[in-house]
């Protein structure tokens, strides 16, 4: 059977899918078009100095999840429930990336099993977009959906295409305000990342 690839100059859009809770409870997240940025390669990224003090890192412990090394530096705030000021969970956050339907999905996030938080970045022709989620089991029907005003987003990745098993390496940075019905949230992230491609569990 031929093996499916990624390759992020020719992929078509799909939703976001988080990685641990898939079909199952609320997921709050943004489904209207987001504004697409275009992927930088930088096949030199694998050298950062950052990967090394991944190696002596572990990921932040999930439900049914705990990797060694660490898979993500990135700082992520926003300011649902805390300031943006308040740095002590920013780096909790845990990389997997993914192929669905030849669609390169890499997922930043947590999960405690009841709530789960963080960002997918969806790449294809030449772009990609990054849309923020927070979802519950708390199921709320008939809730309007968000919209997201991109006030600026970059991606750097180590190569255009992937496959499943591969290593992916990246950085990413973006400001992103959240628009709902009763609130507005201001979405801030920046650093590296890495994973191996898997398929959609």
């Amino acid at each position: 059977m031929k093996q499916k690839t990624a390759n992020i100059f020719s992929l078509s859009l799909r939703l976001p899918v988080w990685i641990c809770i898939a079909f199952i409870g609320c997921f709050n997240t943004a489904c209207h078009k987001i504004e697409a940025g275009n992927i930088i390669i930088n096949a030199d990224i694998t050298k950062n100095p950052v990967y090394k003090k991944l190696d002596k890192e572990r990921d932040y412990p999930e439900v049914g999840y705990y990797a060694w090394p660490k898979t993500s530096d990135v700082s992520y705030f926003n300011d649902r429930f805390q300031k943006l000021t308040d740095t002590i969970n920013a780096r909790n956050y845990n990389c997997k990336s993914f192929v669905i339907d030849s669609v390169l999905k890499i997922n930043i996030g947590i999960s405690d099993g009841e709530e789960w938080s963080g960002f997918t970045i969806n790449c294809r022709n030449h772009l990609f977009d990054v849309k923020p989620y927070f979802g519950t089991d708390n199921i709320v029907l008939g809730k309007p959906e968000p919209t997201f005003d991109v006030i600026e987003q970059s991606l750097a990745l180590n190569k255009s295409n992937y496959s499943i098993g591969d290593s992916i390496y990246g950085k990413v940075k973006f400001k992103i305000i959240e628009k709902g019905a009763d609130a507005k949230v201001t979405h801030i992230a920046e650093g590296y990342f890495r994973s191996k491609v898997t398929k959609a569990p």
